[in-house]
């Protein structure tokens, strides 16, 4: 998702043209090379009289094989290489093909859509061309909504807009919370979840058996995922309670689905004048009161030069794989020191106060909460 949304906020600062296609029965397009056979639930038409014990062998894929994303992946990769793009390192799914240094087009790949950027339509139009002629392709045209998510663009003022609107009043019309009396934070402060909230006999588990905790957990994973930063801190703590939750905890949901009664209209904007890249980190310093360990986060603002983004994101991994492997934590040092002599990433240390990563590892104030949600929801993006 993380792609998505960097890409959308280039097309919104860049003025790119944004188009969309989706693959029709994706997985079903793919040869397999393994010997796969069919045998139980055959339809009728493949059944023999006299052979009523054969296999079917498949020669293409199918859904619910365990290979047809990976083969699926395989074909179209394939197939963007024959025109000459390449993938990104940093994913997988995004392929490039550049003409010049200003001339250049995108492909981005979510299992079967496909988001395409480029500042020349006719380019667009020539790969819709050559994708149809491989694999069964439907144009969406320009790109008005995604994976749930609206899109929304004011292209006289650099500007796009996401919405999550309609998935968040679903998920609150389901719970019947559509009309209820709204909040302003996300979290209260009286909430401090524990495990001691858990049920402890077997009544309370099965009273809690008839909430849809799991459902409602996963719902909130996703749209805070998508677009809604301000949900991190607090999907992050009800999620720990996955397996047994309490009372309490279902409290603490239903408060977060109060939360979004009053601000499933809240959009993520791309598209202003700044041309740095501003990453946060915060930690909230061993508040957790079972563990008694510390919540780290991170927040990236908008990026208008992709390089020192790059860079960033790069750090960030290095600094994980220096944890995971210290056997090259020398390697590691010395090209971060290049880095920094490079002026390519200048730290500072930021007061509590002035922190947009605040929102992101602990409940806080609702003034200082709006405050942040107009930098964070309305004026930057979570990588």
């Amino acid at each position: 998702m993380s792609s998505i949304r960097t890409m959308l906020s280039l097309s919104a600062c860049y003025d790119l043209e944004v188009e969309q296609m989706d693959v029709e029965t994706a997985f079903l397009h793919v040869d397999l090379k393994e010997v796969l056979t069919w045998s139980n639930g055959k339809p009728e038409r493949f059944v023999t009289r006299g052979k009523e014990d054969y296999v079917c062998r498949l020669k293409k894929s199918l859904y619910g094989l365990k290979q047809a994303p990976r083969q699926w992946y395989k074909k179209f990769k394939s197939v963007m290489r024959e025109q000459g793009y390449k993938k990104t390192t940093s994913d997988h799914c995004v392929f490039v093909k550049r003409f010049s240094c200003d001339d250049f087009i995108i492909l981005l790949l979510y299992v079967d859509d496909m988001l395409i950027f480029c500042h020349n339509a006719s380019r667009i139009d020539k790969l819709k061309q050559v994708l149809s002629k491989s694999l069964a392709m439907k144009d969406l045209v320009p790109a008005k909504q995604i994976l749930g998510i609206r899109l929304t663009r004011d292209r006289k003022a650099k500007k796009l807009w996401l919405s999550h609107e309609r998935y968040i009043e679903k998920a609150l019309q389901k719970l019947s919370m559509d009309r209820v009396k709204a909040v302003n934070t996300p979290f209260a402060t009286h909430f401090r979840l524990s495990v001691k909230h858990s049920p402890s006999t077997e009544i309370e588990k099965e009273e809690m058996q008839e909430f849809p905790y799991s459902s409602i957990v996963g719902s909130l994973m996703y749209a805070m995922g998508c677009m809604r930063p301000d949900l991190v801190y607090v999907v992050g703590t009800i999620s720990q309670f996955h397996s047994s939750p309490g009372s309490e905890h279902w409290n603490a949901v239903k408060w977060i689905m109060r939360y979004l009664c009053g601000s499933s209209n809240l959009k993520l904007c791309f598209g202003n004048e700044k041309h740095v890249i501003v990453g946060y980190t915060d930690s909230d310093m061993a508040r957790d009161i079972d563990s008694r360990r510390s919540t780290s986060c991170y927040l990236i603002t908008y990026v208008v030069r992709h390089v020192p983004c790059i860079v960033i994101v790069r750090v960030r991994f290095i600094c994980w794989d220096i944890i995971r492997n210290k056997r090259h934590i020398d390697v590691r040092y010395h090209w971060m020191r290049d880095v920094f002599e490079a002026k390519m990433l200048e730290l500072e240390k930021i007061h509590t106060d002035d922190n947009d990563d605040d929102m992101l590892t602990k409940t806080l104030s609702r003034g200082k909460f709006e405050a942040l949600c107009l930098i964070t929801d309305i004026e930057a993006f979570l990588i």
